[in-house]
Order: structure tokens, then C-alpha cells, then sequence
């Protein structure tokens, strides 16, 4: 990029009859970084997370087809937010969501925040349907990456996976139906994600002109 640096030099000399006399110099000069050609990249922490448990939902309380989230619009049929007693198929996990809620129609769950581009490492818990025998899956996105999982019942998995983003885009989790009984679906217990922003690399130079 390209900025402005002023410089000021100050003298200051005796003058004859016991006093100074100053003199300043203003120089601007304009600056740009010049990236060099080839190096290693150099690479930042953590810049920005984005996670949620889903704990503070509802204000702790679990409830039937919430539509009421604090980081995801339902976007597609309904979903339960479940846990603390309440269908808690997975205790000690607080509150989660069942991703078919029981008006009949498999959920989807997509982020309010956007994410710009750059690269993320994103790392989430599903969980089975809460009925032995009965498997389901799930579909994510983020941006224009898209996975699914298949999911037994009363099992759980936790996936990482570091996804590059080219242009802005949200995230998902959405229902595969594979359960065939739209009021039984598969779980999100947990989602955690950052990313570290690549700056540039050991070569860049500063020309001043």
C-alpha cells in the first residue's frame, strides 16, 4: 500500500550575542510497500473467532422450534434448541440443537455473520439422532465449501477442517433427511472457528520516492 511520511529536522545554532537561533526542515515523502516476488509467507495469530454452544440461548432454558437465535437464522424448515433434560440425548453438553424440529420439516441453520476472504480453520460436534438404530446426516458450508456427514445414532463426531474463502460467504448445517421422520434429525453441539491473516512476506520492502 501507499502512505505519506513527513520528516522534520530541527538545528539549532548560538547566535553572537548569547542567543539561538532554530531552524526547522519539513521533507514529505511518499511511501510504498513493495512487495517482494518470492519469500516465505509470514502469517499472523488469531484475528478474528467466531464460536457458539449454545448455551446462552433462550436464556438457558431449552425450547421447541426456536427461531429466536442469537448467531443463526433458520433458513429452512425448524429446529429444537434440546439438552439439560430436556430430549438431552447428549448430557454434559448444556443445550444444542436438533436439526429437525417438530413441525414436520428438517432444519437448516445458516450464520448471520458473513466471513470475508481469507483462511479459516473451522471445528464443530454433530451428533446422531437420539434413537437407537436411526442414522442421519448433515450438510455444511462455508462459502462455497460443502461437506456432509453421515451419523449414527447416540454418537457424536467433532471435525476440523481449514477452508480458504476467495469472496465473502456464511456458514451452514443443514438436515440430510436421512432419517426418514422429519421430527427426528441429527445434532450441532458445538461450533469454533478462526482465522489468521497472511500479511505479506520476509522480503517486503519500504521505497520511499
Amino acid at each position: 500500500g501507499a502512505f505519506v511520511l513527513t520528516a522534520v529536522a530541527t538545528d539549532t545554532e548560538a547566535g553572537s550575542l548569547g542567543g539561538a537561533t532554530t531552524a526547522s526542515t519539513t521533507q514529505v515523502f511518499g511511501v510504498q510497500v513493495v512487495p517482494a516476488a518470492a519469500g516465505p509467507i509470514i502469517t499472523l495469530p488469531v484475528i478474528a473467532n467466531f464460536g457458539d454452544n449454545f448455551d446462552a440461548e433462550n436464556g438457558g432454558v431449552p425450547v421447541l422450534n426456536d427461531t429466536n437465535l442469537v448467531n443463526w437464522n433458520v433458513t429452512q424448515g425448524s429446529v429444537d434448541l434440546i439438552g439439560k433434560g430436556n430430549f438431552d440425548f447428549y448430557p454434559g453438553n448444556g443445550l444444542y440443537i436438533d436439526l429437525a424440529g417438530t413441525t414436520g420439516q428438517f432444519g437448516q441453520l445458516t450464520s448471520k455473520q458473513s466471513f470475508g476472504p481469507g483462511t479459516y480453520t473451522v471445528t464443530f460436534t454433530l451428533g446422531g439422532t437420539g434413537y437407537a438404530g436411526v442414522t442421519d446426516g448433515v450438510h455444511f458450508t462455508l462459502g462455497g465449501y460443502a461437506e456432509d456427514f453421515t451419523l449414527n445414532a447416540l454418537t457424536t463426531q467433532t471435525i476440523t477442517r481449514t477452508i480458504t474463502l476467495t469472496s465473502a460467504g456464511t456458514m451452514s448445517f443443514t438436515d440430510l433427511d436421512h432419517s426418514d421422520n422429519a421430527d427426528i434429525g441429527a445434532t450441532l453441539l458445538s461450533v469454533a472457528m478462526s482465522q489468521a491473516e497472511v500479511v505479506g512476506n520476509e522480503n517486503t520492502t519500504i521505497a520511499l520516492h
